[in-house]
């Protein structure tokens, strides 16, 4: 069966007499609502006590020319890298605050709206390329609900990916409605089609896919069945004027960083291991979004042993296939083939090509805005396998929909209550990974925050043990020894942290409690 056939059943299917519309908007806000209802009992979380809580760049919405300005440093307490880099995300939180202040129920309420209007746009997006307001449905049920995408509505670090992937999906269909009208409405969706490309890109990097996804738009959708490279001038005008944005602002995010940008760590050690570790990143990715069980906010991905490393055979041959299946869909379904290169297009900026600095490879969020486009790929297909099916098939196939989005829905429902404080995120990622070093410091810093100093420690020392040249445990547990009276002790961890960070920014603070404690010791203090 063709692609138009399949297509043309499905739009008959749609435009015969069902369920409203409005109830169909409707169930698909409860589901998203009754999945990440408890969320709303969480605190503030990890990294939201540096972004949030001691953020003094949120603390005023004027002027606003200051969100695209550097704005301190980590070690101050504004958010990481610097305040300039998404300055959207920022100024989305200080709206928060102005709001709400440290009420952690307005910031989650805010995330869920964000989450719901990108599921709807997901809705839209499958609906008007398949033609099938059912197939819409299913795409933003499986979006709404599906575990990987938790962590990016659960945590207030991910309202970059959700702001980002809400202006991608606003761009798009900007620029396709402006494909479609003529005269003074054609540039005003133009005009909304680049609003949307800029918004995005200053919400987040990975904002710079949309000019990737509209090449393949361009190309495919707009020139299948015409010549290989139909009317090149006039594709090549029409998206002149994104990439001269695409350019501007990665020149405006390298002036912001200081040259803290990508590219400063390579993770296996070298260009060459970290391509291989990029296997493992993409097939880590592919498992997670159709076997999302083993969820969390610490994916630890091992540095291969070399080129016949299994990890990295693996992710290779699931790379390989899924660009092998793209492409046999591109020539086969264009439309289809658009939501299968969105995908993988969304996959590039996070799986390491250019290394991402930090403290992880991957993580959770960084797969909500790639799986756009594979979400509504999903709905597409299970409702056209539903209608190719007959009798009890179909009967069993819709059971089956129903038990994988409640199951989906439920797992991320449990995964929202884990999220209720540090203390239970980080034991349970402790209980998980007991050899990552960083669940340890984290859980160790949860505790530091609760005042019981022994277990911190504990948990501090298990860190070093685990990674002695990690840093930042030497940092904390040299303010523990401190305030608990071993200043011996507390010098040399601060030496340590310097010894191992000897960038750090905090750097002259640490130099000070080194000169405070010394002075102790002699007991020439006052």
């Amino acid at each position: 069966m063709t692609c138009e056939r399949v297509e043309r059943e499905m739009s008959e299917r749609s435009q015969r007499k069902g369920i409203p519309d409005i109830w169909l908007w409707g169930l698909l806000a409860l589901l998203c609502l009754g999945a990440f209802w408890p969320m709303f009992r969480n605190g503030f979380v990890w990294d939201d006590q540096v972004f949030i809580v001691r953020n003094p760049a949120l603390r005023g919405l004027w002027p606003a020319a200051r969100f695209f300005q550097s704005q301190g440093s980590p070690a101050e307490g504004t958010i990481y890298p610097l305040t300039g880099q998404r300055p959207v995300m920022t100024f989305s939180l200080a709206m928060d605050f102005a709001l709400f202040k440290l009420n952690p129920f307005g910031y989650h309420l805010t995330n869920l709206l964000l989450h719901l209007l990108c599921a709807f746009g997901v809705f839209l997006l499958a609906w008007h390329l398949s033609r099938s307001r059912e197939a819409g449905f299913l795409a933003g049920a499986l979006f709404a609900l599906h575990p990987g995408h938790a962590e990016g509505v659960i945590a207030f670090l991910g309202r970059s990916d959700l702001l980002a992937s809400l202006f991608v999906l606003l761009g798009f269909f900007g620029y396709e409605r402006q494909r479609e009208d003529v005269g003074r409405r054609k540039i005003l969706w133009y005009a909304v089609a680049l609003t949307s490309f800029l918004v995005a890109c200053f919400s987040k990097e990975t904002g710079l896919v949309l000019l990737g996804v509209l090449v393949v738009y361009e190309v495919w959708i707009v020139g299948f069945g015409k010549s290989p490279i139909p009317n090149l001038k006039s594709k090549m005008l029409s998206l002149l004027p994104f990439l001269f944005i695409a350019i501007l602002y990665w020149v405006y995010r390298g002036k912001v960083l200081g040259g803290q940008g990508a590219g400063s760590k390579w993770w296996g050690g070298s260009p060459a291991k970290n391509l291989l570790m990029m296997f493992e990143v993409y097939a880590r990715y592919l498992h997670l979004i159709f076997f999302p069980l083993r969820l969390s906010p610490l994916h630890s991905v091992p540095v291969p042993s070399g080129i016949w490393d299994r990890s990295v055979l693996t992710g290779g041959i699931l790379l390989l296939g899924s660009l092998i299946g793209t492409a046999g869909v591109l020539w086969r379904c264009p439309k289809k083939g658009l939501l299968a290169a969105w995908f993988l297009l969304g996959l590039v900026p996070v799986a390491n090509v250019i290394p991402i600095p930090g403290v992880m490879m991957m993580a959770e969020r960084w797969l909500y805005l790639p799986s756009v486009g594979l979400c509504a790929l999903g709905g597409w297909g299970v409702w056209a396998l539903y209608l190719r099916a007959g009798g009890w098939t179909r009967s069993a196939w819709v059971g089956l929909v129903v038990l994988g989005l409640f199951l989906f829905g439920l797992r991320t429902y449990l995964w929202s209550t884990t999220w209720r404080t540090g203390m239970s995120l980080f034991t349970f990622c402790v209980e998980q990974s007991p050899q990552s070093a960083l669940a340890h410091h984290n859980l160790g810093y949860a505790y530091y925050r609760a005042g019981d100093w022994q277990r911190a420690e504990a948990e501090y020392r298990q860190a070093i043990s685990l990674s002695p040249a990690y840093a930042e445990p030497h940092a904390t547990l040299g303010d523990i020894l401190s305030k608990t009276g071993r200043y011996a002790e507390a010098i040399l961890e601060y030496k340590a942290y310097l010894r191992y960070n000897p960038g750090a920014l905090n750097r002259d603070q640490a130099l000070e409690k080194i000169a405070r404690l010394r002075t102790l010791l002699l007991g020439d203090a006052p």
